[in-house]
Protein backbone atom coordinates (compact mmCIF):
# COMPACT_ATOMS: atom_id res chain seq x y z
CA UNK A 1 0.00 0.00 0.00
CA UNK A 2 2.83 2.39 0.46
CA UNK A 3 4.56 1.33 -2.54
CA UNK A 4 1.31 2.43 -4.10
CA UNK A 5 0.52 5.63 -2.47
CA UNK A 6 4.09 7.07 -3.14
CA UNK A 7 3.68 6.00 -6.86
CA UNK A 8 -0.04 7.46 -6.73
CA UNK A 9 1.57 10.53 -5.16
CA UNK A 10 4.60 10.85 -7.75
CA UNK A 11 2.17 11.03 -10.26
CA UNK A 12 -0.22 13.44 -9.02
CA UNK A 13 3.19 15.60 -8.73
CA UNK A 14 4.18 15.46 -12.42
CA UNK A 15 0.98 16.32 -13.65
CA UNK A 16 0.85 19.07 -11.05
CA UNK A 17 4.39 20.34 -12.32
CA UNK A 18 3.06 19.67 -16.00
CA UNK A 19 -0.02 21.96 -15.47
CA UNK A 20 2.33 24.61 -13.97
CA UNK A 21 4.66 24.49 -17.17
CA UNK A 22 2.13 24.48 -19.79
CA UNK A 23 0.70 27.42 -17.70
CA UNK A 24 4.26 29.38 -17.42
CA UNK A 25 4.60 28.84 -21.11
CA UNK A 26 0.99 30.15 -22.14
CA UNK A 27 1.96 33.46 -20.23
CA UNK A 28 4.86 34.00 -21.57
CA UNK A 29 3.57 33.92 -25.00
CA UNK A 30 0.90 36.28 -24.45
CA UNK A 31 3.67 38.39 -22.96
CA UNK A 32 5.29 37.91 -26.09
CA UNK A 33 2.00 38.19 -28.12
CA UNK A 34 1.23 41.24 -26.34
CA UNK A 35 4.30 43.17 -26.86
CA UNK A 36 4.88 42.98 -30.20
CA UNK A 37 1.87 45.18 -30.64
CA UNK A 38 3.49 47.64 -28.59
CA UNK A 39 6.65 47.58 -30.45
CA UNK A 40 4.86 48.05 -33.36
CA UNK A 41 2.64 51.16 -31.62
CA UNK A 42 5.86 52.92 -30.56
CA UNK A 43 7.42 52.37 -34.22
CA UNK A 44 4.54 53.99 -36.04
CA UNK A 45 4.35 56.89 -33.26
CA UNK A 46 8.40 57.29 -34.13
CA UNK A 47 8.27 56.97 -29.65
CA UNK A 48 10.73 54.83 -28.16
CA UNK A 49 9.41 52.02 -25.96
CA UNK A 50 9.56 53.14 -22.57
CA UNK A 51 7.70 56.98 -24.33
CA UNK A 52 5.06 54.84 -25.70
CA UNK A 53 4.39 52.97 -22.27
CA UNK A 54 4.15 56.52 -20.84
CA UNK A 55 1.60 57.84 -23.35
CA UNK A 56 -0.42 54.23 -22.93
CA UNK A 57 -0.37 54.08 -19.72
CA UNK A 58 -0.44 57.75 -17.98
CA UNK A 59 3.08 56.55 -15.48
CA UNK A 60 6.35 57.99 -16.58
CA UNK A 61 9.04 55.31 -17.19
CA UNK A 62 10.96 54.12 -14.50
CA UNK A 63 14.12 55.97 -13.37
CA UNK A 64 16.96 54.26 -14.47
CA UNK A 65 19.55 53.12 -11.91
CA UNK A 66 22.14 55.89 -10.60
CA UNK A 67 20.85 58.48 -12.49
CA UNK A 68 20.92 61.78 -11.44
CA UNK A 69 18.01 63.77 -9.68
CA UNK A 70 17.61 66.88 -11.89
CA UNK A 71 17.84 69.09 -7.95
CA UNK A 72 21.57 68.17 -8.19
CA UNK A 73 22.46 69.28 -11.64
CA UNK A 74 24.07 72.77 -11.64
CA UNK A 75 24.41 74.94 -14.84
CA UNK A 76 22.72 73.96 -17.95
CA UNK A 77 21.90 70.79 -17.83
CA UNK A 78 19.50 71.88 -14.66
CA UNK A 79 17.79 73.35 -17.38
CA UNK A 80 14.88 70.74 -18.70
CA UNK A 81 15.73 69.67 -22.38
CA UNK A 82 13.22 71.90 -23.77
CA UNK A 83 14.46 75.23 -22.34
CA UNK A 84 17.14 74.05 -24.21
CA UNK A 85 16.76 73.42 -27.90
CA UNK A 86 14.64 76.59 -27.21
CA UNK A 87 17.12 79.28 -25.64
CA UNK A 88 20.10 77.27 -27.87
CA UNK A 89 18.63 78.46 -31.27
CA UNK A 90 17.22 82.00 -30.20
CA UNK A 91 20.83 82.95 -29.03
CA UNK A 92 22.36 81.63 -31.98
CA UNK A 93 19.93 83.93 -33.76
CA UNK A 94 20.36 87.07 -31.78
CA UNK A 95 24.07 86.43 -31.71
CA UNK A 96 24.25 86.44 -35.80
CA UNK A 97 21.75 89.43 -36.42
CA UNK A 98 23.87 91.40 -34.17
CA UNK A 99 27.12 90.29 -35.74
CA UNK A 100 25.13 90.84 -39.28
CA UNK A 101 24.74 94.27 -38.06
CA UNK A 102 28.11 94.77 -37.47
CA UNK A 103 29.64 93.53 -41.04
CA UNK A 104 26.40 95.82 -42.69
CA UNK A 105 28.44 98.70 -41.40
CA UNK A 106 31.48 98.54 -43.70
CA UNK A 107 28.71 98.00 -46.77
CA UNK A 108 27.86 101.57 -45.95
CA UNK A 109 31.01 103.03 -46.75
CA UNK A 110 32.06 104.84 -49.39
CA UNK A 111 35.60 103.01 -49.62
CA UNK A 112 36.63 99.57 -48.73
CA UNK A 113 38.44 99.02 -45.02
CA UNK A 114 41.75 97.92 -44.80
CA UNK A 115 40.23 94.78 -43.88
CA UNK A 116 38.77 94.08 -47.13
CA UNK A 117 41.33 95.34 -49.44
CA UNK A 118 44.21 93.34 -47.66
CA UNK A 119 42.78 90.29 -47.97
CA UNK A 120 41.32 90.83 -51.87
CA UNK A 121 45.35 91.62 -52.19
CA UNK A 122 46.72 88.51 -50.23
CA UNK A 123 45.31 86.43 -53.21
CA UNK A 124 46.74 88.06 -56.04
CA UNK A 125 49.99 88.43 -57.52
CA UNK A 126 52.05 91.80 -56.15
CA UNK A 127 53.62 92.25 -59.90
CA UNK A 128 50.34 91.69 -61.76
CA UNK A 129 46.64 92.05 -59.93
CA UNK A 130 44.93 90.52 -62.52
CA UNK A 131 46.97 86.90 -62.41
CA UNK A 132 45.77 85.12 -58.53
CA UNK A 133 48.03 83.23 -56.56
CA UNK A 134 49.06 79.36 -57.21
CA UNK A 135 48.76 77.50 -60.60
CA UNK A 136 46.65 77.75 -63.61
CA UNK A 137 45.15 74.09 -62.15
CA UNK A 138 44.24 76.01 -59.20
CA UNK A 139 42.39 78.06 -60.29
CA UNK A 140 40.00 76.10 -62.15
CA UNK A 141 39.39 74.11 -59.19
CA UNK A 142 38.43 77.13 -56.84
CA UNK A 143 36.00 78.01 -60.02
CA UNK A 144 34.69 74.62 -59.23
CA UNK A 145 34.12 75.09 -55.50
CA UNK A 146 32.35 78.01 -56.37
CA UNK A 147 30.08 76.39 -58.73
CA UNK A 148 28.74 75.01 -55.58
CA UNK A 149 26.80 77.91 -54.84
CA UNK A 150 25.69 78.79 -58.75
CA UNK A 151 22.10 78.94 -59.30
CA UNK A 152 22.37 75.49 -61.14
CA UNK A 153 23.90 73.49 -58.42
CA UNK A 154 21.47 74.65 -56.10
CA UNK A 155 18.64 74.07 -57.50
CA UNK A 156 19.71 70.55 -58.68
CA UNK A 157 20.67 69.47 -55.17
CA UNK A 158 17.36 71.48 -53.79
CA UNK A 159 14.96 69.60 -56.33
CA UNK A 160 16.69 66.16 -55.56
CA UNK A 161 17.20 66.75 -51.54
CA UNK A 162 12.95 67.57 -52.33
CA UNK A 163 11.92 64.60 -54.47
CA UNK A 164 13.83 62.27 -51.23
CA UNK A 165 11.84 63.66 -48.89
CA UNK A 166 8.51 63.30 -51.26
CA UNK A 167 9.57 59.69 -51.85
CA UNK A 168 9.25 58.94 -48.44
CA UNK A 169 6.20 61.00 -48.00
CA UNK A 170 7.94 63.70 -45.21
CA UNK A 171 6.18 66.04 -46.65
CA UNK A 172 6.98 68.26 -43.90
CA UNK A 173 10.78 68.32 -44.56
CA UNK A 174 10.19 68.72 -48.47
CA UNK A 175 8.72 71.85 -47.79
CA UNK A 176 11.41 72.93 -45.31
CA UNK A 177 14.29 72.40 -48.01
CA UNK A 178 11.92 74.42 -50.73
CA UNK A 179 11.25 77.41 -47.81
CA UNK A 180 14.51 77.57 -47.02
CA UNK A 181 15.86 78.08 -50.25
CA UNK A 182 13.43 80.26 -52.16
CA UNK A 183 12.81 82.10 -49.11
CA UNK A 184 17.06 82.72 -48.95
CA UNK A 185 17.36 83.69 -52.39
CA UNK A 186 14.53 86.35 -51.66
CA UNK A 187 15.84 87.35 -48.60
CA UNK A 188 19.60 87.74 -50.30
CA UNK A 189 18.09 89.64 -53.36
CA UNK A 190 16.53 92.48 -50.89
CA UNK A 191 19.58 92.75 -49.02
CA UNK A 192 21.33 93.01 -52.38
CA UNK A 193 18.98 95.76 -53.77
CA UNK A 194 18.80 98.03 -50.09
CA UNK A 195 22.19 98.07 -49.32
CA UNK A 196 23.28 98.65 -52.62
CA UNK A 197 26.55 98.37 -52.95
CA UNK A 198 29.15 98.26 -56.06
CA UNK A 199 31.32 95.08 -56.63
CA UNK A 200 35.55 95.49 -55.69
CA UNK A 201 37.56 97.05 -58.66
CA UNK A 202 40.77 96.68 -56.97
CA UNK A 203 41.91 93.63 -58.42
CA UNK A 204 39.88 92.21 -62.05
CA UNK A 205 37.24 89.36 -61.62
CA UNK A 206 37.60 85.78 -62.48
CA UNK A 207 34.29 85.56 -63.07
CA UNK A 208 30.88 87.34 -64.52
CA UNK A 209 28.93 88.77 -62.27
CA UNK A 210 25.73 91.25 -62.49
CA UNK A 211 24.28 91.78 -59.39
CA UNK A 212 25.58 93.74 -56.21
CA UNK A 213 28.08 92.52 -53.56
CA UNK A 214 26.42 92.98 -50.21
CA UNK A 215 25.85 90.27 -49.01
CA UNK A 216 27.50 87.19 -50.81
CA UNK A 217 24.47 85.58 -52.36
CA UNK A 218 26.45 82.65 -53.39
CA UNK A 219 27.78 82.54 -49.33
CA UNK A 220 24.08 82.95 -47.93
CA UNK A 221 22.28 80.51 -50.12
CA UNK A 222 25.30 77.49 -49.78
CA UNK A 223 25.05 78.35 -45.83
CA UNK A 224 21.39 78.39 -45.72
CA UNK A 225 20.96 74.69 -47.81
CA UNK A 226 23.85 72.90 -46.60
CA UNK A 227 23.58 73.66 -43.06
CA UNK A 228 19.93 72.87 -43.28
CA UNK A 229 20.31 69.74 -45.05
CA UNK A 230 23.07 68.98 -42.53
CA UNK A 231 21.26 69.18 -39.71
CA UNK A 232 18.10 66.94 -40.93
CA UNK A 233 20.99 64.22 -42.36
CA UNK A 234 23.00 64.25 -39.11
CA UNK A 235 19.21 64.11 -37.16
CA UNK A 236 19.20 60.41 -38.93
CA UNK A 237 22.55 59.50 -37.50
CA UNK A 238 22.61 57.57 -34.05
CA UNK A 239 26.52 57.89 -33.37
CA UNK A 240 27.73 61.37 -32.21
CA UNK A 241 30.75 61.23 -34.55
CA UNK A 242 28.45 60.68 -37.43
CA UNK A 243 26.58 63.56 -36.71
CA UNK A 244 29.74 65.36 -35.90
CA UNK A 245 31.29 64.27 -39.36
CA UNK A 246 28.10 65.43 -41.33
CA UNK A 247 28.02 68.82 -40.06
CA UNK A 248 31.83 69.10 -40.71
CA UNK A 249 31.16 68.45 -43.95
CA UNK A 250 28.29 70.79 -44.48
CA UNK A 251 30.69 73.40 -42.82
CA UNK A 252 33.24 72.75 -44.75
CA UNK A 253 31.41 73.08 -48.33
CA UNK A 254 30.15 76.11 -46.99
CA UNK A 255 33.72 77.85 -46.03
CA UNK A 256 35.59 76.78 -49.21
CA UNK A 257 32.33 78.62 -51.47
CA UNK A 258 32.48 81.91 -49.45
CA UNK A 259 36.53 81.80 -49.64
CA UNK A 260 36.65 80.75 -53.64
CA UNK A 261 34.40 84.19 -54.20
CA UNK A 262 37.48 86.13 -52.35
CA UNK A 263 39.97 84.49 -54.35
CA UNK A 264 38.16 84.70 -57.86
CA UNK A 265 37.96 89.06 -56.59
CA UNK A 266 33.81 89.32 -57.47
CA UNK A 267 33.21 90.02 -53.41
CA UNK A 268 34.87 91.63 -50.64
CA UNK A 269 35.97 89.53 -47.73
CA UNK A 270 32.80 91.43 -45.73
CA UNK A 271 30.38 90.28 -47.83
CA UNK A 272 31.53 86.90 -47.65
CA UNK A 273 31.17 87.23 -44.10
CA UNK A 274 27.77 88.55 -44.20
CA UNK A 275 26.38 86.33 -46.59
CA UNK A 276 27.92 82.80 -44.04
CA UNK A 277 26.22 84.98 -41.01
CA UNK A 278 22.58 85.85 -42.26
CA UNK A 279 22.55 82.57 -44.24
CA UNK A 280 23.53 80.43 -41.15
CA UNK A 281 20.25 83.01 -39.37
CA UNK A 282 18.16 82.27 -41.75
CA UNK A 283 18.51 78.24 -41.84
CA UNK A 284 18.44 77.93 -38.27
CA UNK A 285 15.22 80.16 -38.04
CA UNK A 286 13.88 77.74 -40.37
CA UNK A 287 15.05 74.54 -38.20
CA UNK A 288 13.26 76.56 -34.75
CA UNK A 289 10.46 76.77 -36.96
CA UNK A 290 9.87 72.99 -38.30
CA UNK A 291 10.99 71.66 -34.62
CA UNK A 292 8.12 73.94 -33.63
CA UNK A 293 5.49 72.89 -36.25
CA UNK A 294 5.78 69.27 -35.90
CA UNK A 295 5.87 69.46 -32.00
CA UNK A 296 2.16 71.23 -32.52
CA UNK A 297 1.07 68.75 -34.78
CA UNK A 298 2.38 65.93 -32.40
CA UNK A 299 0.16 67.60 -29.72
CA UNK A 300 -2.32 67.96 -31.40
CA UNK A 301 -2.66 64.24 -33.17
CA UNK A 302 -2.58 63.15 -29.49
CA UNK A 303 -5.52 65.28 -28.43
CA UNK A 304 -7.64 64.08 -31.14
CA UNK A 305 -6.73 60.19 -30.30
Amino acid sequence: RRRMNSASERANTLKRVGSVGRDLGKSRYRAAAGWKPALLGAANLKLTPLAYHSRMTDHPPPAREGARRPGRQLGLRSLPSVELRLLLPIAIILAGLTLFAQIAQSATLAEPNRFDTALLLLFRNPQDLGDPRGPVWFEEMVRDFTAFGSTGPLLFLTGAATGYFLLRRNYHMAGLVLLTVFGGFVLTLLLKEGFDRPRPVLVPRGTYVNTQSFPSGHSSIAAALYLTLGALVARLQRGRRLRLYVLAVALLLTFLVGLSRVYLGVHYPSDVLGGWTIGAVWATMMLVASRWWRGRRTVADAQTE
